[in-house]
């Protein structure tokens, strides 16, 4: 069997979950977020070389690695031919667009396993207030979700594949998931929430996109903290916020322009 996991955690409590299940199990982990940047081809150039940009690699060969890496994920999607069980929470942008993209590789009518964890209740820590999708779930609690197995197959996904065909024609910088259905939007969707955490006060950049992090996911959003940062350095450009420092968000501050006389 080869599970099919969207990001490093997902994939990293799975593989703890089966080895507690003794299950020598297969698992194939996408890592690059589909949610965001050019989508017209995974694997072709536009998306490398956004891919190199946006993840700031300390050296090409780490840079290179790690592309590498996404091109193996997507090679091994296309020759699987043991029985397959793909996780994914639609609740989830990152997940939901990295499952329309395995279906639309996976081979015309394929059956596969199914653990949907969308709709499904967890016992989660009283401090997280997002979305349960499958990255934020223990190992204990993937071993819960087995049961929740279901037989799918390509076919039954033709509506979201018409949706993910039309998405990558708009090749567009975000993606998000409302009433649990995946569609493009401008990339500046998210900066109002980190506009409200800038004060005339200099803040730690990790402050502040931490906090508008946590704004976003109450909201019932899914987004990492890289996106929210380049956000930021956006509004920077755009002389919306000031910036004092370089680099990561730990060694940047920002705050409002002094108003105008």
């Amino acid at each position: 069997m080869t599970h099919i996991v969207f990001g490093y955690s997902a994939a990293s409590s799975l593989k703890q979950a089966l080895q507690d299940l003794q299950s020598r199990d297969e698992i194939l982990r996408l890592g690059d977020d589909l949610s965001i940047g050019p989508v017209s081809d995974v694997t072709g150039p536009e998306r490398h070389q956004w891919f190199m940009d946006f993840y700031a690699f300390e050296n090409d060969a780490i840079a290179q690695s790690f592309w590498q890496e996404q091109i193996s994920f997507w090679a091994g999607i296309e020759r699987v031919s043991r029985p397959v069980t793909i996780w994914v929470s639609f609740r989830s942008s990152f997940e939901q667009c990295a499952f329309a993209e395995t279906l639309q590789r996976l081979h015309g009518e394929q059956v596969f396993d199914l653990i949907d964890v969308t709709q499904h209740q967890f016992e989660m820590h009283k401090s997280y207030l997002g979305p349960i999708v499958t990255g934020i779930l223990n190992p204990g609690q993937l071993k819960q979700a087995f049961q929740f197995k279901r037989q799918s197959s390509v076919a039954e996904w033709s509506a979201l594949l018409a949706v993910w065909q039309q998405i990558k024609l708009e090749n567009a910088e975000l993606r998000v998931v409302e009433d649990l259905k995946i569609r493009s939007v401008t990339a500046d969707y998210f900066d109002n929430y980190l506009l409200k955490q800038v004060t005339s006060q200099w803040r730690k950049g990790a402050r502040i996109v931490g906090h508008a992090l946590s704004e976003v996911r109450e909201s019932g959003h899914f987004v990492g903290d890289l996106y929210l940062f380049d956000r930021l350095l956006e509004l920077t450009d755009q002389g919306k916020v000031e910036m004092v420092g370089e680099g990561s968000m730990r060694m940047t501050e920002f705050k409002l322009p002094n108003p105008s006389s």
